[in-house]
């Protein structure tokens, strides 16, 4: 099954108003895929083509929950990375604004941190056993 057939009602069901698909979609599921968290990080040209690549390529399920980052409190452990290859770090939350998950630098806290805050672009929670 590829991501158009997976998400073919969803896209069908969105209004006529071009931001709504923007920031819900394709923004969220498909520039994310490839990197970028911004609609001005890519010209329209460039956002076409992804769209159509990733709507082609076969549909992969997510191997951890998604995080509903507005409900993460401040200075909740988490893990972050700013590309796909690199590896995760650990670090404390700090907030989540414009597709960016924000920790506090060096491994700080709010207590800690003197305000020095660090945007990531990849982020997971850590898993209680």
């Amino acid at each position: 099954m590829t991501n158009l057939e997976k998400y073919k009602n969803e896209i069908i069901n969105f209004n006529d108003d071009d931001q709504d698909i923007c920031e819900d979609f394709i923004k969220k599921r498909i520039l994310s895929s490839f990197g970028y968290t911004e609609c001005k990080e890519v010209s329209c040209d460039k956002c076409h083509m992804l769209q159509f690549i990733w709507l082609h390529e076969e549909y992969k399920e997510p191997k951890e929950p998604e995080v509903d980052w507005s409900k993460v409190e401040v200075d909740t452990p988490i893990y972050v990375k700013a590309y796909d290859t690199d590896a995760w770090r650990r670090r404390y939350f700090s907030k989540y604004e414009n597709g960016k998950i924000y920790t506090w630098a060096n491994g700080a806290t709010s207590w800690s941190s003197e305000n020095e805050e660090v945007g990531w672009h990849y982020g997971k929670a850590i898993m209680e056993n």
